[in-house]
């Protein structure tokens, strides 16, 4: 007959998984894949204050406005998005993020994302010229 397992082990075993969620809880809205999860909520929810807080450009800057109209219309055709590739540079991130429409069209957009002192950014302005330079290559 196999003995009953001490109590320490169920303590430790609950004591490892609060550390998990508390982990993943905590740096659920960290780094530049968030950054990007974050400006999409912010736009279908319409709030601008939290534009703010994840954008390098204000919230009424023709560059950030320019994003903001561009993931309007994903949202409402209903287009679903994913993070296909990044590129860590110095202190920028290049995620590739492919927009898929319901009727199957894809749209590709590079973001650019900047770390500054303390959080990441979405830096509008750049992400909105390489998409008007992608738009003008054959």
């Amino acid at each position: 007959m196999i003995p009953p397992k001490p109590i320490y082990s169920y303590l430790a075993a609950a004591a490892l998984a609060l550390v998990t969620i508390f982990t993943f809880y905590v740096f659920q809205d960290f780094g530049p894949q968030s950054v990007i999860r974050r400006f999409h909520i912010d736009v279908a929810r319409q709030d601008w204050r939290d534009i703010d807080l994840v954008a390098k450009e204000n919230v009424s800057s023709p560059a950030t406005q320019s994003m903001i109209r561009f993931v309007n219309e994903m949202v409402v055709n209903n287009a679903s998005y994913e993070i296909v590739s990044l590129k860590r540079l110095h202190k920028e991130v290049l995620a590739a993020v492919e927009y898929r429409l319901p009727n199957g069209a894809g749209v590709g957009v590079v973001w650019h994302v900047v770390q500054s002192s303390n959080d990441w950014r979405v830096d509008c302005r750049a992400t909105v010229e390489g998409m008007l330079h992608s738009s003008l290559e054959p």
